[in-house]
Order: C-alpha cells, then structure tokens, then sequence
C-alpha cells in the first residue's frame, strides 16, 4: 500500500504547479486554489481521525480516502482546467480521510522502535523516486496521457491490499473508582469537549500537542514557497518536465536512507534538537533557491531537501506516538497533518501574491528565514526527549 502512496505521489506532487499552470492557472490562483484545498482538507481530517478512531473503524475510513483519491487523481490527470481544479479538492479532502489512519494502522503493528514503519515509509520514497523519473520523461515526451501505467499500478497497489489490513483493537480503559468529581460549572465545559470527541480527548491527555501543532503550522506555512512554487522557479530558469522529475527523484532516494537510520540520530540527539536540526537545514535551502540561477543546482539542492524531509517527517511520527495514547492514534495523527495543510493554505496564499508581486528571490529568502525562526522556537518549546519517553511509557498500549 505504501509502494502505491509513492508511484501516485510520484506522478502528482513534482509536476502539480507546472500543469496547473500550463492549463492556464496563475500564480496567485495557484496559491489560492492550494489554500482552499488545504483548508478543506485541514477541516474535515480530525472528524475523520474521531470516525477512525471511534465509529467506522480505520480500514473502513482508508478505503472510503483512497477510492475517493483515486477518483481525483484522474479527474487532474487527464481533465482540463475546471476538471483537474475539482481533482485536485477531491484528492484534498479524500487525503484527509486517510493519512491519519494509514499512519496509525501502520504504527500499531511497528512496535519496535520505529524501525518497522521506517522501512515502510522508506519504501514509499524508494517507489517515488523511480516513479517520479519515469514520469518526468514520459509527460514530457508523451503528455499527461502517458503516465496512465504508472496511476493504474499505483491505485491498484493502495486499494487491493485495504481489506487485507490487520486492524489492531484498543479497549477503552476502565474508569477508576476513584474517578474525579466534576464540578456544576463544568457542565458547558464537559459538554463542549463531547461534542469534539476523541479531539478534545487528545489535547486533554497530551497538553503538549497544543504546542507541537503550533510548530507544524509554522513550518507548513514557512515551506509552501519551496514545494509549491520551487519547481515554477526551476521551470522559468529552463528546466523541462524531466528536470522536475529528476529532482523528485534525488530528494526521495536521499530519504530511503535517512528513514532507515534516522533512529541513531535521535538516540544520539533526541528528537526535539533533530527535529530542530532538519527545520533548520530546510530553511537554508529555501533561502538558497532564491539565490541560485541555475535550474540543475536547484535540483541537485533537492538532494539535501531529501534529508530534511525524511528527518523532520520521522521526528514528527514519532512524537505524536509517544505523546498520544494508541486508541487514538488516527485522531492524534489527524491532527497533525490538519496543522501542516492549515499552515500550507494560508502559506499558499501569501507565497502566491509574493511569487508575483515582487518575484522569486524575496519570497524564498523569506521563507528560509522563517523556517530557521521556526526551528529555534522548536527547541525553545518542544518537550524534551526524557519527557517524550515518560509519556510514551506511561500510555504502553492503552
């Protein structure tokens, strides 16, 4: 299921704004058509983590998300304008439906350590990058129409092994006899966090989250110039379709190894000084895409992208599982990819109107210079790692 995320992710992310573009999209409708759809997608996926977590199940709420995603992959794969402007909402808000409870089905059989789900997410990188060249080559030479292949593989590799999936149940705990006596002007209160569900839930049990989603909302809304508009820079400087893959396709083989050993990293530096380390290395590299006038050196950056992503993304994996108790993974990791398409909208938006209100190299300097900003407020407020391990021994299994 994984190998399908990244031969779809493949043929999708690296090429989006060009096509949209080219089709007749402006820069600041690019952005806007980014936020609505991330803002969509951040709206519905907590509801979609309590329906996981609670009601539906995850298998259920992961086949109803990528048969949806699916549908919309096509609609911007081969539609015009309007067609590929519909695909593209439908596959924000089919994502929603199914990141959080992909990531959560996968965590609760990776009890090892993360190693487990490293490979796993590994192996989506190794699927992505391959894809990503074959699919540089193949629209530049053949149009949208030839990856046709490459969608069916990769659709059917995400939907055939769904009903196959080993859902792993957690009990409620039961409540103590000692249990804690609500006060009468609570009542509204008590009230207000039912009707959130396993949300309210989350922020209840892991004060820590509060601040964490904080941080990914920064991040997201600092690192929209690069991945929305970093391959328009790439473009405008002669870079073809198959430039575009290549540089997906370095960024995403870089990532293989990176997941695999990011663990000794963070045994060796804890997860809230890596996660910082891997913000900050993205921020340079925002910063330098303003710089360089090169379309091959701003490929070959995506070299060090690579690295960043894979560090900041584990890192990220890892702290919901230690802060969030496991009954509510999918709620939990919800929560966090919502944070990360909030920030990415209103992100969109303003990196849209700067792209072209006053060109490429502010915007990118800019948003380097928050991405290194975010990362010292990561430091400055993330939990340490002795904190992290004492939630996450103290949740064990519930």
């Amino acid at each position: 299921m994984y190998a399908g995320f990244g031969i779809v992710g493949a043929v999708f992310y690296p090429f989006y704004a060009v096509v949209m573009t080219s089709r007749g999209l402006t820069p600041e409708g690019l952005g806007l058509l980014t936020a609505a759809s991330a803002l969509i997608s951040a709206a519905i996926g907590p509801a979609w983590g309590h329906l996981a977590d609670r009601v539906w199940g995850r298998k259920i709420a992961l086949a109803i998300g990528e048969s949806s995603s699916a549908i919309g992959i096509l609609l911007f794969a081969f539609g015009d304008l309007p067609t590929a402007v519909v695909g593209s909402v439908l596959m924000a808000v089919a994502g929603s439906a199914s990141s959080g409870s992909a990531d959560a089905l996968a965590l609760s059989v990776a009890r090892d350590g993360g190693l487990r789900y490293a490979v796993t997410r590994a192996l989506t990188s190794f699927t992505y990058a391959t894809t990503a060249l074959a699919a540089g080559i193949a629209i530049r030479d053949g149009g949208s129409t030839a990856i046709t292949p490459l969608l069916a593989l990769g659709l059917a590799c995400i939907l055939l092994p769904i009903p196959t999936l080993h859902e792993r149940r957690h009990v409620e705990p039961a409540q103590s006899k000692r249990s804690v006596r609500v006060k009468s002007d609570s009542v509204k209160t008590v009230g207000w966090r039912k009707r959130l569900g396993s949300i309210s839930d989350v922020l209840r049990l892991s004060p820590a989250m509060g601040p964490f989603i904080a941080i990914i909302f920064i991040e997201a809304f600092s690192g929209t110039a690069f991945y929305r508009f970093g391959p328009l820079q790439v473009s405008n400087l002669g870079g073809d379709e198959a430039m575009l893959g290549l540089g997906g396709a370095l960024a995403a083989y870089v990532e293989v190894p990176f997941m695999l050993n990011v663990r000794h990293l963070i045994k060796r530096l804890g997860l809230r000084r890596t996660f910082a380390l891997s913000t900050m290395l993205m921020g340079c590299i925002t910063a330098s895409v303003g710089i360089l006038d090169s379309a091959l050196a701003i490929t070959l950056m995506r070299l060090l992208e690579g690295a960043s992503f894979a560090t900041s993304l584990m890192c990220a994996i890892q702290i919901i599982d230690r802060l969030v108790p496991r009954r509510l993974h999918a709620t939990g990791q919800s929560l966090y990819y919502s944070a990360g398409t909030i920030g990415a909208a209103v992100g969109g938006v303003v990196a849209g109107v700067m792209f072209a209100q006053i060109g490429a190299t502010p915007l990118f300097i800019a948003s380097g210079a928050a991405l290194i900003a975010t990362a010292l407020l990561a430091l400055r407020i993330l939990p340490r790692s002795t904190t992290l391990a004492a939630a996450d021994l103290a949740y064990g299994d519930k």
